[in-house]
């Protein structure tokens, strides 16, 4: 069977549950090295990355409960701005152009608040950790990473439309990770991006270009819950699942649910270690259980 994965956005807390799903998959003898495609948003990005790299579902666990080493944060506070000139360029709005999309069509509100919000303060530099990869690594094969760029707001696609060997691992995911308000915007060879999530947060139907027979979806921003982003998400998922099915494709979705929210409120605790790998491990479990009770 010609399949696709497809990891969503949701910052750290999407990483223990994406680790289960793939832990689960792999149990049904369809492990993420068999997939034909994967595609990563965001932090589904570092972990599409890091699976593709050889990490294993329990490497991405201990790697996102593990604190960065002394000389990460040291690099961390030296990127930091640190003076008032600095800060102020980086509160101003990155591409408020793209307001002007909202009355003709243009893209979606995320891509539109992308453009009117600050970039953030945030350097980047912690958004290059990731398992198994190297800085200077090429972005592995088979592997489509999404990011939207500034200051037009059209989506790219590491992958497909920037070709493997153009872009190192770190360089994608960094951009596609890069949320605006938080962190600072990435340029990649002139170029800025932003987070692939302001679009889509899983980019599902990006599949479709393979023609596969099955699409399985790890969703972690569509949990339950009446906030603005949550109810975004689950829009744009029904509406991306509603393509793939349309087209005749098997399509699998395995989504936070209220028990598994509960589990990742307050995930990870950075000052318990031991703790946070403890939680993440019940995410994963969770959320193997859910991949269970999907794929029948």
């Amino acid at each position: 069977m010609r399949f696709s994965i497809v990891l969503g956005a949701g910052g750290p807390k999407a990483w223990p549950f994406h680790a289960g799903v793939l832990r689960a998959l792999a149990d049904h003898g369809l492990p993420a090295d068999d997939a034909a495609l994967m595609i990563g948003t965001s932090a589904g990005a570092a972990v599409a990355t890091a699976t593709r790299s050889g990490a294993t579902p329990e490497d991405i666990i201990d790697f996102i409960t593990t604190p960065p080493s002394s000389a990460e944060v040291e690099q961390f506070r030296r990127s930091s701005p640190s003076s008032a000139a600095d800060k102020l360029r980086a509160a101003r709005p990155r591409a408020p152009r793209l307001l002007l999309r909202a009355g003709r069509g243009g893209r979606g509100l995320g891509v539109i608040a992308a453009g009117v919000l600050p970039a953030g303060l945030l350097p980047h530099d912690l958004l290059a950790r990731v398992p198994r990869v190297s800085v200077g690594d090429p972005l592995p094969a088979r592997l489509w990473i999404p990011a939207v760029r500034l200051p037009d707001g059209e989506t790219v696609v590491f992958g497909r439309d920037v070709r493997p060997m153009d872009i190192t691992a770190t360089e994608a995911v960094q951009a596609s990770s890069a949320v605006p308000w938080l962190f600072q915007a990435k340029s990649v060879k002139g170029i800025t991006y932003v987070d692939g999530a302001v679009d889509s947060p899983t980019h599902a139907d990006l599949a479709l270009e393979i023609a596969p027979d099955a699409v399985i979806i790890s969703s972690v921003m569509t949990r339950p819950g009446n906030r603005v982003s949550q109810m975004l998400a689950r829009r744009t998922l029904a509406a991306e699942t509603e393509r793939v099915r349309s087209a005749g494709v098997r399509t699998v979705v395995v989504a936070v649910d209220d028990e598994v929210g509960r589990l990742l409120d307050g995930f990870p605790q950075r000052t318990d270690p031991a703790g946070a790998r403890s939680r993440g491990r019940q995410i994963a479990d969770a959320a193997a259980a859910l991949t269970e009770a999907a794929l029948v």
